[in-house]
């Protein structure tokens, strides 16, 4: 008798497994590609370049657009309705205003300054608060760059958002150019939902699977519907990125961008590992280090 019920117990313990490790999609579709592949890695800037500009500003777009493959950036909606670039659900940091985003209209984030707390020279000197840079709308930077790759997160779980963002991206006919990214799983199924040609980045619940399905060695049962991983080398003590995960990651044709690696050493170690693409606040540096 205890024999039969171990059986049955493993026999339920595999299907829980195997159901866990099914495809989070409902339809398995080709990769969608959006970036080159630069050899030997992807330059892409993260919220434009934020530790050589202000971050997420088209100031910094348009600096690091003439030789990074993508820029990464954050969206948030406004009281108002319109998509936002900024990182924080508040303008406190960044700018000289305070206040939650989703509190403020379009117009009260327009007077802001976005470059008034930026500084290179740890608080001595602030060279922007004499100029005005503006917190940007997701239109005003896709009509400014149209060609640039972008890769953009999704803050929050507001289906309003992604709503909005999806008909932006039809109106300009910019579906190929975008990955859409979130750390909420739930906000990347319904982006696929509602408009499966755009690609999508890596949920955070996602990740969790790939590793922990590597680690098992259970990953050849499983077939990821992402189109590209945007992963930290390590997080929470867990150590992420691999050679061996790079490779089995590879496998399944997911190509892979490291956040947010501002050293010279670790971006040297990456590249080594045959990483696809490097976020970073330094793109300049980057960009020496390939020369």
């Amino acid at each position: 008798m205890k024999n039969v019920l171990l059986i049955v117990l493993i026999v339920m313990a595999v299907f829980i497994v195997l159901r866990w490790i099914a495809t989070p999609f409902t339809k398995i579709q080709t990769r969608k590609r959006v970036l080159s592949q630069r050899q030997p890695v992807e330059i892409i800037a993260h919220r434009g370049g934020s530790l050589e500009w202000p971050e997420n500003t088209l100031l910094a777009f348009e600096n690091s657009a003439p030789f990074v493959d993508a820029i990464e950036t954050d969206l948030h909606l406004t009281k108002d309705g319109e998509i936002v670039l900024i990182h924080d659900p508040t303008v406190n940091r960044t700018t000289d205003g305070k206040g939650a985003v989703a509190d403020m209209t379009l117009l009260e984030i327009e007077k802001l300054n976005a470059g008034y707390y930026f500084t290179k020279d740890n608080g001595q000197t602030y060279p922007y608060r004499a100029m005005k840079v503006s917190i940007p709308t997701l239109k005003d930077a896709l009509a400014r760059l149209p060609k640039m790759k972008w890769i953009l997160e999704i803050k929050n779980q507001d289906d309003h958002l992604e709503e909005k963002l999806v008909s932006i991206l039809q109106e300009n006919n910019l579906m190929e150019n975008v990955i859409v990214s979130s750390e909420y799983h739930i906000v990347l199924e319904r982006i696929h939902q509602r408009a499966p040609s755009i690609a999508t980045g890596s949920s955070r619940k996602e990740i969790k699977r790939l590793v922990y399905l590597h680690y098992f060695k259970l990953l050849p049962f499983y077939k990821p519907m992402i189109d590209s991983l945007q992963v930290p080398p390590e997080h929470e003590g867990t150590v992420i990125i691999t050679k061996t995960w790079v490779r089995a990651m590879h496998n399944k044709n997911l190509p892979i961008q490291a956040w947010t690696i501002n050293e010279e050493n670790d971006m040297k170690r990456l590249i080594e590992m045959k990483i696809d693409g490097i976020i970073t606040d330094r793109p300049s540096l980057l960009k020496t280090i390939l020369k």
